[in-house]
């Protein structure tokens, strides 16, 4: 069951990342890790969490905004 909404939570916020005008985008804590998605999208081997750092940061894949 946890497994299962995981992947639906994940996949939910995935796709809001990439909707224009989300209203998740009235939040700071979405917009601050939409930017840290956007991060993979242009170094595809970092920052492979959808919804916080927390595992890149343990595997060494995390790379900081800039």
């Amino acid at each position: 069951c946890v497994l299962i909404f995981t992947f639906i939570w994940n996949w939910y916020i995935h796709q809001a990342y990439h909707t224009e005008n989300h209203y998740l985008n009235n939040f700071e804590w979405f917009r601050k890790n939409k930017e840290f998605h956007f991060q993979h999208h242009y170094h595809p081997t970092t920052n492979f969490g959808i919804t916080n750092s927390t595992f890149d940061k343990l595997l060494n894949t995390y790379r900081e905004n800039k």
